[in-house]
């Protein structure tokens, strides 16, 4: 088990809703609303649903819209938000989402304005009030 500041960092998985069912509850029923969680997932969509305990969701699926032609942007951004989850780090109503762009493409195997990213994060833990 991981611990910050003496108390454990729990980590979450959902599965991808693109080919399976991902079970919320069952993810979290051993950790409830206890504090911090980092919440893995395959598809950022799944962004719009996590609860406010979830310290941090990390996320893919988007490979940052993998065709990115300038002037006309994006072809295409495998998500129903759009740009909005494409790639980086977002915060929505203190909820922080990190989107990985990945190395990998889907359909066609090119990437076009569109790097390939390996990231590294650095997370720091602020003591809550």
């Amino acid at each position: 088990m991981i611990f910050i500041n003496k108390k454990p960092l729990y980590i979450a998985g959902l599965a991808d809703f693109t080919t399976r069912y991902p079970d919320f509850e069952g993810a979290m029923k051993k950790i409830g609303n206890k504090k911090p969680v980092i919440l893995l997932t395959h598809h950022p969509d799944m962004f719009r649903l996590v609860k406010p305990n979830i310290s941090l969701t990390l996320a893919g699926h988007t490979n940052g819209g993998q065709i990115k032609i300038p002037v006309i942007g994006w072809l295409i951004i495998p998500s129903l938000f759009g740009r909005r989850y494409a790639g980086g780090h977002m915060i929505e109503q203190g909820r922080h989402l990190f989107v990985s762009k990945g190395i990998g493409t889907s359909i066609l195997p090119i990437r076009i304005g569109n790097p390939p990213e390996i990231d590294i994060l650095t997370i720091s833990y602020i003591k809550e009030k």
